[in-house]
């Protein structure tokens, strides 16, 4: 019989960097968790309290796991203190990524109280008064949300 390591890996997704694709990949995998309850650039209290519970108990489950995979919108530092064998994370063009985002921000994203209240751009977006031009002056957009992401 062969014995397999154990495997665990820590995934950040970074917006617009083919988190979607990936995910749907992953979600048929039984190993895997996704955790997309507290998106580090929500400045909603009430979401980020929310958030911070439920990522102490998706915590607390994975110490008792060998294997798995975390998959979301965190910041590669949100993990570590589980021990974990590989940290991904994908990148893609800062431009495209950022005209991605506006428009998936303009088209797609529902338009709704929670949107609005968790990112500060939505409402002025939806409503047609930010352009590209501004969104991408916004510091997390022209810094890669490296503030939020990528802490490694």
């Amino acid at each position: 019989m062969i014995k397999v390591s154990p495997l665990r890996i820590v995934f950040p997704h970074i917006p617009k960097c083919c988190g979607s694709s990936i995910a749907t990949q992953l979600r048929s995998i039984s190993d895997v968790y996704m955790d997309y309850s507290l998106h580090p650039t929500w400045v909603s209290e009430t979401d980020i309290s929310f958030g911070l519970r439920e990522r102490a108990k998706m915590i607390d489950k994975l110490h008792g796991l060998e294997n798995w995979i975390i998959f979301g919108h965190f910041p590669s530092d949100a993990f570590d203190e589980l021990i974990y064998d590989l940290k991904i994370i994908l990148l893609r063009p800062p431009l495209q990524r950022a005209i991605s985002h506006y428009h998936y921000i303009k088209q797609i994203l529902d338009d709704n109280i929670t949107t609005r209240r968790r990112h500060n751009e939505v409402g002025p977006i939806k409503d047609g008064h930010m352009t590209f031009g501004q969104f991408a002056k916004l510091d997390h957009i022209r810094f890669f949300y490296g503030q939020y992401y990528q802490k490694i």
